[in-house]
């Protein structure tokens, strides 16, 4: 892979090598759904939204994984409420579809899995937030 560099940066040149392109697809995805820990109401929408991940799941909509645990605060470089919800590549685009229509006022993160995951973070999230 051919690295460009810039007066101020440098950048990857993207690959157009098949094989290259098809090994390394991202397989698997996180969203971090974030709430205002001392705001009652994001709380609950919060949770409102993991539960309906979760009959969404059960129904066939797709295949997400809400993991259980629920930060009430800030805990590592999350820097709000949170929790995860896991989702394979198949399932992508139908979560985050459904996360970006029905997040009401929350904040979502969400980032590709991979082996090298703290890179990635930081070259290859995304954050949707209220306006």
């Amino acid at each position: 892979m051919q690295i460009l560099v810039g007066e101020e940066n440098m950048a990857q040149a993207p690959s157009s090598d098949v094989q290259y392109v098809l090994d390394n697809e991202i397989k698997e995805w996180h969203f971090h759904i974030y709430f205002l820990q001392r705001n009652d109401a994001q709380h609950k929408a919060a949770l409102a939204l993991r539960d309906s991940v979760l009959r969404l799941r059960r129904d066939g909509a797709f295949i997400a994984v809400p993991l259980h645990r629920v930060n009430t605060g800030p805990i590592g470089p999350h820097p709000a409420g949170s929790y995860e919800i896991w989702c394979p590549a198949e399932s992508f685009a139908a979560v985050f579809s459904y996360l970006c229509l029905n997040r009401g006022d929350l904040s979502v993160l969400v980032h590709s899995l991979t082996r090298e995951q703290r890179k990635q973070v930081q070259i290859s999230s995304n954050f949707f937030a209220p306006p």
